[in-house]
């Protein structure tokens, strides 16, 4: 929860960045600062793991944590207009520290369609709440004033109930189908007698550096700030400490396929539907198989027991290219 100091509700993430040294970034939306100064961001409060574990609050007040103050970082418009992607990036003045139960928050800059996830929010300051989406996001812009700017999300209702948002929600963050943030909230039409009206989310991939030329404008320049030119980073947990994504660590030996290994994940985006893979130890025995692709997909190796993998890739019955993982995080 991210409260300012004018009394008023929005929700942020805490987001990793490639050097994976936990620098406090907070990402929200720009318009819950248009009438904050520079000055007034030291007095901003952030509230983490303000959460229960129903869906109805409980009676007590649940354990959390809070920080005061941060810093601006960059922004997608000064003006907060609805022309950009809608973005805000602060850092708070205090670490955190890696003993806290906080996260931080993968993140997908590719600007891929996800077809199913969750938000996670704050209406009107309340415990956090979980809304569902079951159909593929639309590109689209916020009040039809620039072009694939957001992405346009309709919810979905579950065995728990039928999550939407309202006031609070803002700024928080729509997650994709390998859970890593690919949005942040602007504004929508959907509320509790209006379940089927959409939402709209100010792309990460937009953020990322299409609001402006400047680092000020973009998120590129702070989240990776060691040029691996990484598109998809993974969660970094509160125990962890796996060090920076080094540049070499992905590689791209053809156009259409790229694949990095960090924090034992096996990041594979592929720009076609067409490709299969198999994963084999060193004595040739089958670790994973998937016939066929998402665009981005995350695979688990930590339970492979094998600091090397080797991963073959097949199109449609074509001669396979082989390729050796050795660094294994």
């Amino acid at each position: 929860v991210v409260g300012n100091n004018f009394g008023a509700w929005c929700t942020g993430n805490l987001v990793n960045n490639t050097r994976q040294d936990r620098t406090p970034y907070i990402l929200t939306a720009n318009h819950c600062s248009v009438k904050s100064s520079l000055a007034d961001f030291n007095l901003w409060t952030f509230y983490f793991n303000y959460e229960a574990s129903g869906c109805v609050n409980p009676v007590a007040e649940p354990i959390y944590n809070s920080f005061i103050g941060a810093t601006l970082v960059a922004q997608s418009s000064l003006s907060g207009n609805d022309t950009t992607s809608d973005f805000l990036l602060m850092k708070l003045i205090q670490k955190i520290p890696a003993v806290y139960p906080i996260n931080f928050l993968g993140w997908d800059a590719t600007g891929a369609i996800s077809n199913q996830g969750v938000c996670f929010h704050h209406p009107n300051g309340d415990i956090k709440k979980i809304s569902t989406y079951s159909t593929p996001t639309i590109s689209s812009s916020y009040s039809g004033l620039k072009p694939n700017t957001h992405w346009q999300v309709n919810w979905a209702g579950t065995a728990n109930g039928f999550g939407v948002t309202q006031g609070g929600s803002s700024g928080s963050g729509l997650l994709n189908e390998n859970g890593l943030l690919i949005g942040t909230l602007t504004g929508g039409s959907s509320d509790c007698t209006n379940k089927n009206d959409p939402d709209f989310y100010g792309k990460f991939s937009y953020h990322w550096n299409q609001n402006g030329p400047t680092p000020y404008d973009r998120l590129k320049d702070w989240l990776d700030p060691i040029s691996t030119n990484l598109k998809i980073v993974p969660r970094l947990k509160y125990n962890e400490n796996p060090g920076p994504l080094a540049a070499n660590s992905s590689f791209n030996n053809h156009s259409f396929f790229e694949c990095s290994v960090h924090n034992n994940q096996l990041i594979i985006q592929t720009n076609s539907p067409n490709y299969s893979i198999v994963l084999y130890n060193y004595l040739g025995q089958v670790l994973y198989r998937e016939d066929r692709l998402k665009n981005q997909q995350l695979i688990d190796i930590s339970d492979f027991k094998t600091n090397q993998i080797i991963l073959k890739i097949l199109e449609n019955g074509s001669e396979p290219f082989v390729f050796k993982i050795t660094q294994i995080n």
